[in-house]
């Protein structure tokens, strides 16, 4: 995800919204919402 932020501020893109599963019905998948958290931080305001 980290290459893809830098990607996008570096053409002068304002990345604003991550999402992340917490899981689903179907698949019981779950991200790792503490990882994505924590780039959120490092790439917020």
């Amino acid at each position: 995800m980290t290459p893809r932020i830098l990607a996008d501020k570096s053409t002068g893109l304002k990345p604003f919204l991550v999402i992340g599963t917490a899981g689903t019905v179907n698949t019981s998948a779950m991200d790792d919402l503490a990882s994505i958290a924590a780039i959120a931080r490092q790439h917020g305001p």
